[in-house]
């Protein structure tokens, strides 16, 4: 088995889901190095923690095993280990399914029983659209989408190579000499060799440009290559272009390598966006019907009356009792089955009811949250 990758649709699903004894377990992960055999012992923690609170709570040692069977299976199971992001996510439902999560951001460990999954960790991982990232040499041309886990190579009807686009092109002889009226020897006509490279390397540029277009929606594109080519390919497009200098230990044709020449990029846009968010919840305490105490925004969120909830991403848990049908939340502390992070369940309803949930970075003015009413 191996973790699927997060999106919109996953995330309403698990935002959705209700049982009796819904697992939810958080860690960091390492993509790979000797680091990935502390992953299996922060998960074999968790799941001991699980096994405990189901304990606490009255569980036989049968059922506890019959329900925790599978996702300790996933210790022993090198292939899972082998492709993990920053981060795992692990649900278990009250049929012992286990359903494992790559997040692009690194979690806090944590570990819950609840009527519901714990979510709130994972909106990070939503925040931008996938980057798309060109490989651009002389040689090779591919095209990947790059997200915050992962690379994946597009399709794409792109010129394989400079000589895909060159090869009709008629070359005549730079030095060509030609006897004057007297018979001596003539003069030298023709055109300079430099210049005929540079018009060739702009026409494959320019090809690769307007096959890019025709494939990829308007917008900044990754290009990985020689700083010269990645300086003239600037000059044949009107995209944002963002350079990566390719050296000789870069394999071109390996998703990972390319996620890993990339991801510092996705990871510069993700802190880029997650200050926007913060600005943009200054700006609206400022200008806006807002609220920021738990109990008027988890009114709002249930009414349907919230446009953006802006939470802060690194903010700890608030454990209490939520009854959802009731709208009545206690804060207290965390005592096993049934304790839920309040701000998580504030995130679940204000998505469920239409708001657009933005992590940010730090507080927006000293609040750790954030709703804009509609009105």
């Amino acid at each position: 088995m191996r973790p699927v990758t997060l999106d919109e649709g996953l995330l309403d699903e698990l935002a959705k889901a209700r049982g009796d004894a819904l697992v939810s377990v958080l860690i960091p992960t390492h993509v790979k190095g000797p680091d990935v055999a502390q992953d299996r012992i922060r998960l074999k923690n968790a799941l001991t923690e699980i096994d405990g609170m189901l304990s606490d709570a009255g569980w036989r040692r049968v059922d506890r095993e019959a329900r925790l069977e599978r996702a300790r299976a996933l210790l022993d199971d090198d292939d899972f280990w082998a492709h993990q992001g920053s981060g795992l996510a692990l649900y278990v439902d009250d049929a012992a399914e286990i359903l494992p999560v790559a997040l692009a951001d690194e979690p806090p460990v944590l570990a819950t029983i609840a009527d519901c999954y714990h979510i709130r960790h994972l909106l990070p991982g939503l925040l931008r659209t996938p980057l798309p990232a060109l490989v651009l040499t002389k040689g090779a041309v591919a095209l990947y989408s790059v997200e915050s886990a992962a690379a994946t190579a597009v399709d794409a009807d792109l010129p394989a190579s400079f000589e895909d686009v060159n090869w009709f092109i008629e070359r005549e002889r730079y030095d060509t000499r030609h006897a004057d009226a007297r018979g001596s020897a003539g003069v030298q006509h023709g055109h300079d060799p430099a210049d005929r490279t540079a018009e060739d390397l702009l026409r494959f540029l320019r090809a690769v440009a307007q096959a890019l277009d025709e494939h990829v929606e308007r917008g900044p594109v990754v290009v990985l290559g020689d700083e010269p080519v990645i300086d003239d390919f600037r000059r044949v497009t009107d995209r944002p272009v963002i350079g990566l200098r390719l050296d000789g230990t870069h394999r071109t044709d390996s998703p990972a390598e390319i996620w890993r020449s990339v991801s510092p990029v996705i990871e510069d846009r993700k802190v880029a966006e997650l200050s926007s968010n913060r600005d943009a919840a200054c700006e609206a305490l400022g200008t806006a019907d807002t609220v920021t105490m738990f109990p008027d925004a988890l009114y709002a969120a249930a009414s349907g009356r919230l446009s953006h909830l802006y939470l802060r991403r690194d903010i700890d848990p608030i454990w209490g009792r939520f009854e959802p049908a009731a709208l009545d939340a206690a804060a207290g502390t965390f005592d096993g089955v049934g304790s839920v992070d309040l701000l998580d369940r504030l995130a679940a309803t204000a998505r469920a009811t239409g708001a657009k949930i933005r992590p940010m970075e730090g507080d927006a003015d000293g609040c750790d949250f954030v709703g804009v009413r509609r009105f």
